[in-house]
């Protein structure tokens, strides 16, 4: 059966941070991925590719981030096919927005979290043509786009206050592989065997890996074994081992940096546990969900999140790890040395936790309901 073509739209693709657009539209099953991008990283051979990173193509890349000219991409046998456009984070939707209407398709748009939560002001700010574009052209997406996804409850409720209509926001969650990530309690490839807690963050404010930094140091006095490996990177890396250095941790600390996905893998399927400690940032920035929440408990292994954003909805507290207070470096220290001390009960976490995944948010099912989204609009 001839499958129909949807084309899948962001600005740059793909992205280290951004496994879990490549791990959906690998999950299509009714529908065939065309990847229409402004920038290509790298390069993507299993599936048709419009991008303007051809050599030459420097105009049409600040004509199409100015005015979203839907003329810049060329490649008109490709776009033919597509019977939708599903893009990702709000500004780039709306570059996508004059595509899809000039080849009169519906358009759908997935918001992840830092396209809504920051303020417009930090938008401005942020001298960006896309997110400048964005303010200007939000209304009209939120008139002509044919239905949004939010990743979380929060992020769907907080869209509904920012204006978007509630009729057309729907939460849907994205979901990960849980065939690529399994338990393996005898993964002793990541960092020798030694006891780790695990953290895989950027280095943002909005991520607030200086709580976990202060939290450990008190973890250490009581398991001087244990170490902190850091997934991650950003504008504060070198406050942070600044910060550890201060705190007199910083032999018990690896920065590792960005790493990929395969290499993630690995340190997820060893770690003790995996903590999220997210604030509310300045921009207004709070975490949408917390997918990596979601990738550890898949991997059988205990999460610890703050209470901010839609971080409670990844863990079921009690159960499968540990909802915090933000800030709360006290806390967060104590539910940290607690998993360490108590090897049956982060076992039963880490156990529960494969449960919930497999049952709420296997990617595979959470696919086919996109893809049922999809047929209500061709």
């Amino acid at each position: 059966m001839t499958k129909s073509h949807v084309g899948i739209y962001r600005t740059a693709f793909p992205l280290y941070s951004e496994t879990f657009i490549v791990e959906q539209i690998g999950a299509y099953s009714q529908y065939e991925p065309v990847i229409v991008c402004r920038d290509l990283y790298n390069s993507v051979d299993k599936y048709d590719v419009v991008t303007l990173s051809q050599r030459g193509q420097r105009l049409k890349k600040l004509v199409f981030s100015l005015f979203g000219g839907s003329r810049v991409f060329d490649n008109e046998d490709v776009l033919k096919k597509l019977g939708l456009i599903h893009a990702h984070f709000a500004p780039d939707a709306v570059l996508a927005l004059s595509l899809a209407k000039r080849l009169k398709i519906p358009l759908v748009a997935t918001c992840h979290g830092s396209d809504i939560m920051v303020s417009d002001r930090y938008l401005l700010k942020s001298m960006r043509l896309t997110n400048w574009r964005y303010l200007t052209v939000r209304p009209r997406l939120m008139r002509e786009t044919s239905f949004f996804i939010a990743v979380s409850d929060f992020l769907r409720n907080a869209m509904i206050q920012r204006g978007f209509p509630a009729e057309k926001v729907i939460r849907h969650y994205v979901g990960v592989d849980t065939e690529r990530l399994v338990p393996n309690p005898g993964q002793v490839t990541a960092h020798g065997g030694e006891r780790f807690i695990l953290s895989v963050a950027r280095h943002t404010d909005v991520k607030g890996i200086d709580v976990l930094l202060r939290a450990f140091a008190h973890v250490v006095r009581t398991h001087p074994d244990v170490r902190l490996l850091q997934i991650g990177a950003g504008e504060l890396t070198q406050d942070l081992k600044a910060l550890a250095a201060e705190l007199d941790i910083e032999k018990n600390i690896d920065f590792l940096g960005a790493q990929q996905p395969s290499e993630v893998l690995k340190y997820l399927q060893a770690c003790k546990m995996l903590v999220l400690s997210s604030r509310k940032a300045k921009s207004g920035a709070e975490e949408s969900f917390g997918l990596v929440l979601i990738e550890a408990a898949a991997c059988g292994v205990p999460t610890i999140g703050t209470r901010v954003g839609g971080i409670p909805e990844a863990i079921v507290h009690g159960e499968t790890g540990f909802v915090v207070e933000s800030e709360n470096v006290d806390v967060l220290a104590e539910r940290i040395s607690l998993l360490l001390t108590d090897k049956d009960l982060a076992m039963a976490m880490g156990m529960r936790g494969r449960e919930m995944v497999c049952d709420s948010f296997d990617i595979k099912v959470q696919t086919r309901k996109l893809e049922a989204m999809y047929a209500s609009l061709l």
